[in-house]
């Protein structure tokens, strides 16, 4: 019997080169131009397929996402970035701006800007304008996974974490603490002064301080 399962990011990047040699090859006739669509769906296919999975062909935006995060990891940080907006805007129109899947493809242009700025000059007004862009698209996935799971959730919290990261990359450290300092008071009403979300929220109000 097949078992039902998304192929882990792990498993679909080790298989990169084969599935794109043989998973586009051996599923249809080699396109005249090779879209995100056609990689990231060859890619899940060969995957899933060698591990006994049935395979549901996602929309065309939940591929394009995940072969924006494959190129992500593989560093490849500029291509990356306009599947990254094209997810996100995808995403949006066809699921809505409070889903999670679009949440998460706002946070994770905001976080491909991030690093995008990192290997830039601090100085460099190119770092300072990627920075300037990610800043309220953390703020949106904080507010939206906030909105839809509440103000400790996990991932709503990781959000606010981050958000506040990207302050102190803008030397905004008065920001960055208030942010977190609302988190922490929630968790400590919400969770109470020992639970995992408070503690981990402590850790990073320390790091605001540093």
């Amino acid at each position: 019997s097949h078992r039902y399962c998304s192929p882990p990011i792990s498993r679909i990047s080790a298989s990169i080169s084969t599935s794109l040699r043989d998973g586009l090859r051996s599923t249809r006739p080699p396109p005249t131009t090779v879209t995100p669509y056609d990689v990231s769906f060859a890619i899940s296919s060969s995957v899933a397929g060698g591990m006994g999975c049935v395979v549901h062909t996602p929309s065309p935006s939940t591929l394009v996402d995940r072969t924006a995060k494959l190129l992500q990891d593989f560093g490849d940080l500029e291509a990356a970035e306009p599947l990254c907006r094209e997810a996100m805007s995808g995403s949006h129109e066809v699921l809505g701006e409070g889903h999670p899947d679009t949440l998460k493809s706002v946070g994770m242009l905001a976080a491909l800007l991030t690093e995008q700025a990192h290997y830039l000059n601090r100085e460099d007004p190119r770092a300072q304008r990627k920075l300037k862009e990610a800043e309220p698209l953390y703020a949106r996935a904080a507010r939206g996974f906030k909105a839809a799971f509440g103000a400790q959730h996990p991932t709503a919290l990781s959000y606010v974490h981050e958000h506040a990261r990207l302050l102190l990359d803008m030397r905004k450290p008065a920001e960055a603490a208030r942010l977190q300092l609302d988190a922490l008071a929630g968790c400590r009403a919400a969770l109470g002064d020992s639970h995992p979300e408070t503690l981990i929220t402590i850790t990073h109000m320390a790091g605001v301080y540093r």
